[in-house]
Parts: structure tokens; sequence; C-alpha cells
């Protein structure tokens, strides 16, 4: 290989000055990988195919943290809620979009 062609030509990369921090990191039956950021107020899903590329983002949805994680399949998410007296609930909600 030649030198002019084995040199590279220098890129300054510019990183955010804050990338919100991850809360949790999960994958599905699709292979997708579901990744929840801190926004602050609130808090996002970011959901990416097997070659890194976002697919989509969800709003987050409130789960008991302290004793469960969201059960994710090809159509459905579920999550254990506490509801009044700590009972625990169930949500389940259809996944539109993001069949593979």
């Amino acid at each position: 290989m030649d030198k002019e062609r084995s040199q590279c030509s220098g890129v300054e990369l510019v990183r955010p000055s804050e990338v919100p921090p991850i809360q949790s990191v999960l994958v599905d039956h699709s292979n997708l990988i579901w990744v929840e950021r801190d926004m602050g107020a609130r808090s996002v899903w970011e959901v990416f195919d097997e070659e890194g590329q976002m697919v989509t983002s969800v709003s987050a949805f409130d789960f008991d943290r302290d004793r469960t994680v969201p059960f994710l399949t090809d159509e459905l998410l579920a999550w254990v809620v506490r509801k009044e007296f700590d009972v625990p609930g169930v949500v389940v909600a259809r996944r539109e979009g993001l069949r593979r």
C-alpha cells in the first residue's frame, strides 16, 4: 500500500456535553435491544436492532424495578406495577410497528 493511501485525514469528533444515564438494558425475543435512558423528568426506551441502528423510541412505562423486569415478546409488552396498598398489577400493551 502506498504512503498516501495509508494515511488518514484527521477528523475531530464532537462529543455531546451530556449523555442521559442508562437506567436499564433488555434484549427481547426478536433480538431488539431496549435501552432505558433517564431524561430527567421522564425516561425513554430507545430500541435498537442487532446492527446498532435505532428502530424507535418509546415513552417509558412505570414498572416495579425492585421486583421485576418488563416481559417482551414479538407482539406484547407486559410489566408489573405496584398499586394502592402495594398490591401488584400487570399491564399488557401491544407492540405496534416493532414486529420483525
